[in-house]
């Protein structure tokens, strides 16, 4: 796989997403949107129900600029704020590793409703909840080495949503039939059973 960080040394180590990066996240965020979409995801050993209103991510750069801004000030806590997803890994991690961690949350730790409940709020699976939040329909991200020498360097990934997801006693997605919901201005497409932004 190509290297997905671009490693510039200016009074030490800065990184920003390439554009093979940037595609893995969208990417590995769709298929596991469409997934639920469809109804053949499964968490632990429940398949979820398909998702009636699941919208498309699509990048942007507004956001990834914002995401970029966090990670170059090597947050190490995103336990505070919503719409916001951050991860630190080995500088040797690419993105795909990252999605895969997020989303392993639901295999960690059973996920049993459609609501963000107080349960689901305080759980680790915070991560996972926001890359499928239905009414979410854009992301940007960002990355950058932090750390020293002595005590280590490491990458500080950060993805900014719009909507934002895990909103307190909201619907984290509609049950239904695949794309039965899509809002005003949304399309189903229908190879991924997600509900597309019109152009």
């Amino acid at each position: 796989m190509k290297l997905a960080l671009c490693i510039l040394a200016v009074f030490g180590f800065v990184s920003a997403l390439l554009p093979d990066g940037k595609q893995a996240i969208l990417d590995a965020h769709n298929k596991l949107r469409s997934d639920i979409a469809k109804g053949i995801f499964k968490s632990g050993i429940f398949i979820k129900p398909k998702a009636a209103n699941m919208r498309k991510l699509r990048w942007d750069s507004a956001l990834e600029a914002s995401a970029q801004e966090e990670a170059d000030r090597c947050q190490k806590d995103d336990r505070t704020q919503i719409g916001v997803n951050i991860y630190e890994a080995p500088t040797h991690e690419n993105p795909d590793q990252v999605t895969k961690s997020w989303e392993n949350e639901f295999q960690d730790r059973n996920w049993y409703g459609t609501m963000m409940g107080i349960h689901s709020f305080h759980s680790p699976m915070r991560h996972a909840i926001q890359m499928v939040w239905a009414e979410t329909s854009s992301i940007g991200c960002g990355a950058n080495t932090c750390g020293t020498r002595n005590e280590g360097y490491r990458t500080t990934y950060v993805c900014h949503y719009n909507e934002i997801g895990n909103k307190m006693y909201a619907e984290i997605y509609k049950t239904g039939e695949t794309c039965s919901a899509c809002s005003e201005g949304f399309k189903c497409e229908t190879d991924t059973g997600l509900c597309d932004k019109i152009s």
